[in-house]
């Protein structure tokens, strides 16, 4: 079983991490560690699949206002214009370390072609061959990645509402969590959208 909350849940009594537990009907539970550790501590189990229920209700609740689909659009906007500036770069060195290999290999031909071949020199021809070949893979998977940055905000929009209106994409809108502190008597989640968590 999959647990996206695992290492982001905390006790709202005493801050220390909450760990996930089970009983001997195999009901998991997160636990606060500073209750056995640092003995400080009241807070009582909660089960794992309550605290992921609850937390998506409230991520629902706040990921589908308006004004936070728009942050959150704001938020991949920045990263998409980040890969694509770090793209830009990343790609002028490929093209670059493509020119030197494609003049290497040229050389290395024309050596052969004027008869000296070597064991060495088909090596050489050979790992070059397969420089060539990784590099055309970075390529293709570096202009992937800028294709999946550039979707239009509408279409943004329209998976944003999938994902807070499904009960498929659960696991997606958990990862929108940065921290969630359980208390007796509430939950408080932060999310990414969270200026200072």
């Amino acid at each position: 079983r999959d647990y996206p909350l695992r290492s982001k849940v905390f006790c709202g009594e005493c801050k220390s991490a909450m760990t996930i537990s089970t009983s001997r009907k195999e009901y998991y539970y997160y636990r606060c560690t500073g209750k056995k550790r640092l003995h400080n501590c009241d807070n009582t189990p909660i089960s794992v699949d309550y605290l992921e229920r609850r937390v998506i209700q409230i991520l629902r609740s706040v990921l589908g206002a308006p004004e936070d689909i728009n942050g959150l659009i704001s938020i991949l906007r920045d990263q998409a214009e980040q890969l694509q500036t770090g793209a830009v770069a990343r790609l002028q060195a490929l093209i670059e370390q493509d020119r030197e290999i494609s003049r290497q290999l040229d050389n290395a031909l024309q050596a052969i072609l004027n008869g000296m071949n070597s064991p060495a020199l088909q090596r050489k021809v050979a790992d070059m061959e397969r420089q060539q070949a990784q590099i055309s893979q970075d390529m293709k998977v570096l202009k992937a990645s800028v294709d999946a940055s550039a979707i239009p905000e509408a279409r943004l929009r329209e998976l944003l509402h999938q994902i807070t209106t499904s009960d498929n994409e659960a696991s997606i809108l958990l990862s929108a969590v940065y921290r969630v502190e359980v208390a007796p008597d509430n939950i408080t989640v932060w999310t990414i959208l969270d200026a200072d968590p």
